[in-house]
């Protein structure tokens, strides 16, 4: 924390545990989680692995404050089924008042929501994941997540206008049109060119939605944080494995409320080199996606600098 300045330094990333297929969280998560050196840490796609526990006490030893879910999820047939968490570590200084969830079923994202005071400052941190159903059903995910919002366990917060953060992993695939336009001006673009998300869930839906809501989202530009291994018919196209260095997709993003001063927003995928890539893929020849495996990341890094108005 930057004492003179009064500004935080936060971190979401998506570790890519995918539902319990990952079995251990790699010692290269605790090490990144230690050289970001971030106030306040959000991982989606966490889950209770094998080691995560001893994942845990690490961060407790970088002085963190550890919360994650305690719910599973439950499928429409009422089993439960594989399932992600989020977890949020905060730095020692920052006092955690009070821990919310919600269901975890298939109409609401993944969500953990944290209310901390930081130097006598209430800040409310809720880290999200949007859950990779139908673009419908993601939609229905993103007015869940609104509507949670508006609800009695932050009434008190709209009522006294303590700030929020959102971070996390939207999953709004790829974005057509110039970013900062509302949907209504380039929905044409995602007509031409993604019918799976035109009018029903993609980025410029869920930044108009956030933005009703009294949120503006913050997105890095110029970078992606998805989308690096070679994810488009590289297999029939070059007929060896292909590494996008810059990746493709845009799906991690920042959202915050009044109160809340965003200095800097960025992708750090600094991890994601070809030599990571190619030692953690796993080939799928049925569509020519080269996917990273679990339980290594295959997201970058979301950094963030806010100020606490």
């Amino acid at each position: 924390m930057d004492l003179a300045h009064n500004s935080l330094k936060l971190i979401s990333w998506n570790i890519n545990q995918r539902g319990g297929q990952g079995k251990e969280i790699p010692e290269m998560v605790v090490k990144e989680i230690h050289k970001q050196n971030a106030d306040i840490v959000v991982l989606t796609e966490f889950r209770k692995a094998n080691n995560w526990v001893d994942f845990v006490t690490r961060l407790q030893v970088f002085g963190y404050k550890v919360t994650c879910n305690t719910e599973c999820y439950t499928n429409p047939d009422g089993k439960v089924d594989y399932y992600n968490e989020i977890l949020i570590a905060v730095k020692d200084y920052i006092t955690i008042e009070k821990v919310v969830e919600i269901p975890n079923v298939e109409s609401n994202p993944d969500f953990l929501q944290v209310e901390t005071s930081i130097n006598e400052k209430p800040l409310t941190i809720i880290g999200v994941r949007v859950k990779t159903l139908e673009f419908k059903k993601r939609m229905t995910q993103l007015k869940e997540l609104i509507e949670k919002i508006k609800k009695e366990d932050n009434a008190e917060s709209a009522s006294h206008n303590i700030p929020i953060i959102i971070i996390g992993d939207f999953n709004n695939a790829k974005i057509y049109g110039c970013e900062s336009k509302c949907y209504d001006d380039v929905k044409d673009e995602y007509r031409r060119r993604g019918q799976d998300i035109y009018n029903t869930y993609n980025y410029h839906m869920m930044k108009d939605k956030l933005k009703e809501s009294g949120f503006c989202i913050h997105t890095p530009k110029d970078k992606y944080s998805f989308g690096f291994t070679n994810s488009v018919n590289s297999v029939e196209n070059y007929g060896y494995d292909v590494f996008n260095e810059n990746g493709s997709f845009k799906e991690d993003h920042l959202a915050t409320t009044k109160g809340v001063t965003v200095l800097d927003v960025d992708y750090d995928a600094k991890f994601l080199t070809e030599a990571y890539v190619m030692s953690h893929h796993v080939k799928k020849r049925g569509n020519a996606y080269y996917d990273i495996s679990p339980p290594y990341p295959d997201h970058a890094v979301l950094t963030a600098t806010v100020r606490i108005d």
